[in-house]
C-alpha cells in the first residue's frame, strides 16, 4: 500500500518539520528534539520529482475528462490551470518531506 511521507521530524516525528507551508520552508531546528532540520540540502530533487508525477497524472486525467465529458476548451483551461497548480504544490510538499525523510535516514548510516 502507498504511505505518504511524514510532514513530522524525521528523528522523532513529534514537531512539524515546516515552519510554513506556504512558503515551503523547513525549520532551522526541530522544537522537539533539536534536529538541525534547515541543515538538510534537498536542492532541487523535489521539484523534478513533482513534474514528473504531475505531468504523468495531468494528461491521463485530462484524457478521461475528454473522453467522457468533451467539455469545450475553456472548460478544460478552467479545470486544469487550477489543477495543476494544487496538484504541484502538494506534490511539492510530500516530496520535499520525502527527500529530507531519506537525506535523514542516509545519513545516519
Amino acid at each position: 500500500m502507498l504511505k505518504l511521507p511524514s510532514l513530522k521530524c524525521p528523528q522523532c516525528k513529534n514537531a512539524n518539520m515546516f515552519a510554513s507551508y506556504f512558503k515551503l520552508k523547513l525549520r532551522d531546528k526541530c522544537p522537539s528534539c533539536g534536529l538541525e532540520i534547515g541543515n538538510f540540502d534537498v536542492a532541487d530533487g523535489p521539484a523534478y520529482f513533482g513534474i514528473f508525477i504531475v505531468s504523468f497524472l495531468v494528461p491521463i486525467l485530462a484524457i478521461i475528462v475528454e473522453v467522457n465529458f468533451s467539455p469545450a476548451l475553456w472548460g478544460h483551461a478552467l479545470l486544469w490551470v487550477p489543477a495543476i497548480i494544487l496538484f504541484s504544490y502538494i506534490v511539492l510538499i510530500y516530496s520535499k518531506a520525502m527527500f529530507v525523510n531519506i537525506e535523514y535516514r542516509l545519513s545516519n548510516k
